[in-house]
């Protein structure tokens, strides 16, 4: 299933802004090794997910999650939806000040991510996405620039509703604490990971960290360091020549047969066949 609806996405850089149309058209599900914000701008619309469906109403955010089974349709037949899709790829945040905690949200599974059109997070990413889509139609000089500008803002409204969200559903401490050691494993998962270090961090005993962490991504710790790892070693097939033994290492990990098979497991493919299919 993973490798059949995995699309090989190609950006020419590192994020992009793009409006598009959704008809009431049935279609497989798709994922991606990207991170994507659709901003539903007119109509009703469904987001098919691979275990549920979600209603949007015009100025509703949706966030899409790294390698999360998905498509957009139209409510209605008469009544085609229009939204603005916002892709990008997780290294061009990690350059930001503080940009691990911006991607904080896209990798936590317990949480609804969807910001309704009545919050005001909901209505500051309309306001930037609309004025990101103009730069771009505009093309003045420095428009990229204004574009990277206005993702960052969209990425900062996501990440204070996400931690709102979380602060009222569970104790503060403890949804700090997971968020904590997840911003250290998004910027340091190509290092070698002292698990104890990272357990000190979150301030909780380790019996409940490892609870509390699984409850809110799905994984282990480890579990979540390997994918953030595939998902880099992904880009890198994709986006650079360098030898898949040379990738191995620069992701984090120690042993290139390890490596090989872990990314067989979970694609279906080995590192020299999905780049071979990527190009």
């Amino acid at each position: 299933m993973r490798n059949g609806l995995y699309s090989q996405i190609v950006l020419k850089k590192d994020f992009i802004f793009e409006r598009k149309i959704a008809a009431l058209t049935e279609h497989e599900l798709h994922m991606h090794d990207l991170l994507e914000v659709s901003i539903l701008l007119e109509n009703k619309v469904r987001y098919r997910l691979s275990d549920r469906d979600a209603a949007g109403e015009p100025g509703d955010i949706f966030i899409f999650r790294p390698f999360e089974a998905h498509w957009n349709l139209a409510d209605s037949e008469d009544s085609p939806a229009v939204w603005i899709m916002l892709l990008f790829s997780p290294s061009v945040v990690r350059a930001l000040p503080q940009g691990c905690s911006l991607l904080a949200p896209f990798y936590t599974m317990e949480w609804n991510p969807l910001i309704p059109s009545v919050s005001e997070e909901a209505r500051l990413i309309r306001q930037a996405a609309c004025s990101a889509l103009q730069e771009q139609q505009k093309m003045l000089p420095g428009w990229e620039m204004k574009q990277f500008l206005y993702m960052a803002d969209i990425l900062v409204q996501i990440y204070r509703y996400f931690m709102l969200q979380q602060s009222h559903e569970r104790q503060a401490e403890s949804i700090e604490g997971i968020v904590r050691s997840i911003e250290y494993l998004l910027g340091h998962f190509a290092e070698w990971i002292d698990m104890t270090q990272v357990i000190e961090l979150s301030g909780m005993k380790k019996t409940w960290f490892y609870k509390q962490f699984h409850m809110l991504t799905g994984l282990t710790p480890n579990e979540f360091v390997n994918k953030l790892r595939l998902q880099y070693a992904i880009h890198l097939l994709k986006h650079s020549d360098k030898t898949v033994t040379d990738i191995a290492f620069e992701c984090g990990f120690h042993s290139v047969s390890y490596f090989n098979k872990l990314f067989k497991d979970t694609w279906l493919l080995t590192p020299r066949t999905f780049r071979n299919h990527a190009q």
